[in-house]
């Protein structure tokens, strides 16, 4: 399993226990992404950023969709903003250093992953 699906796993256990519009929309966005909907799933994270444009998991499970589409850029951006949330996540730290090392930034990557 990997690390973005270890990811999707926990944060849709702990965003099951909050009953919250965004958090009630996360665990269908999570839903739709694991069964492979990367368009829905797209959608349904983008509407939990609606709700709360802070929901860390939002932020950093759609940045794992705009990577498995190829949109690196966007992506990138996506983890950013969680960064500003939580600096320190090991886990949103080692997406930012692939999507950093797929876009040939290698010096920034190294610089986040050490």
């Amino acid at each position: 399993m990997s690390l973005a699906e270890d990811r999707i796993r926990a944060t849709e256990e702990a965003s099951a226990e909050a009953d919250s519009p965004a958090n009630r929309e996360f665990a269908q966005a999570v839903e739709r992404h694991k069964s492979g909907q990367l368009e829905a799933a797209f959608r349904s994270y983008a509407r939990v950023l609606e709700l709360d444009p802070c929901h860390r998991d939002g932020l950093n499970n759609l940045g794992v969709v705009l990577r498995a589409q190829d949109q690196d850029l966007a992506a990138l951006a996506a983890y950013e903003r969680a960064l500003v949330i939580t600096p320190d996540d090991p886990g949103l730290l080692a997406n930012v250093g692939n999507v950093l090392r797929a876009l040939g930034r290698f010096e920034a990557a190294l610089g986040i992953l050490h």
